[in-house]
């Protein structure tokens, strides 16, 4: 019995030896190098006097974020740079960052732009067709919700720091669909169908004002299989969703469904949401 309990241990004592678990610190350190492309979301930027919002930020916080980035070595990349150098088989720079402003507001032509500019930054606007309408020549919308309509698009899409991405026509609202997501029960080829055709509306208007986009936002971050098959299928190379993360890319394909860190106008600064997520 003492030689069987002996032997036992001598075999459990080599089986440990071959099992290596590393240090927490290790595993930490592994995950965070894996991550190598934080986008963040911004929408509307107002004035630092005007009053800001979950999805409102004053020109001073955001001229803030972009402050730090610039001081601390982080890459921040068009979308079009991302999808080229995967496609190509390029890795992207440690600490790479794409800033992305969402649904067409007119104030970031007059309070966003120049401070990409200034700091050399390029970024993703996303348009909402039917928000087009609600545009500066519109008298009965505000001022501080005023859009884009597509003359502002083509002029906008000029700029070397802007890139123009697909946010859908009639497809940003929350109702019996949210967002151009699949409804319960909902015929799929009937469903298909509908999403193309509220793209290609989208697509028509933006290639008349110069521009063919290649990343597909969805609104409200709401998405399914169905609504990726269609957007792969007409052309898309890059989805952005709500989901809150940093994100590890390594070829085109992982470019779907990316996450992203909403900057709430009160909320938590790009620095705080990046150190909480060790970026």
């Amino acid at each position: 019995m003492k030689k069987v309990s002996v032997l036992l241990l001598c075999v459990l004592t080599a089986f440990a030896a071959c099992v290596f678990v590393p240090p927490a610190s290790e595993v930490d350190a592994s995950q965070k190098s894996a991550k190598n492309l934080a986008v963040v979301m911004y929408h509307n930027t107002v004035p630092d006097n005007y009053k800001a919002s979950v999805y409102v930020i004053r020109a001073g916080s955001l001229e803030r974020d972009l402050k730090f980035l610039k001081e601390n070595g982080y890459r921040v990349l068009s979308a079009s740079v991302v999808i080229d150098s995967l496609k190509n088989g390029i890795a992207l720079p440690e600490k790479s960052v794409m800033l992305t402003f969402d649904d067409g507001y007119y104030f970031n032509k007059t309070y966003a732009m120049p401070l990409l500019e200034k700091y050399g930054f390029p970024a993703l606007f996303a348009i909402v067709g039917e928000y087009t309408k609600f545009n500066k020549n519109n008298p009965k919308v505000s001022k501080t919700y005023t859009y884009f309509d597509f003359e502002d698009v083509t002029e906008i899409n000029r700029s070397k720091y802007v890139e123009i991405a697909a946010h859908s026509y009639y497809l940003h609202h929350f109702g019996k669909r949210q967002g151009v997501k699949i409804k319960k029960y909902e015929d799929k080829t009937a469903y298909c169908e509908m999403l193309e055709k509220d793209t290609r509306l989208l697509e028509k208007s933006l290639l008349q004002a110069g521009v063919r986009p290649r990343v597909y936002a969805y609104p409200f971050g709401a998405y399914c299989a169905e609504s990726e098959q269609v957007i792969k299928r007409l052309g898309y190379e890059m989805s952005l969703t709500c989901n809150e993360g940093i994100n590890c890319v390594k070829n085109p394909e992982n470019l779907f469904l990316l996450k992203r860190l909403n900057r709430s106008g009160t909320g938590k600064s790009v620095e705080a949401m990046f150190a909480e997520y060790g970026y």
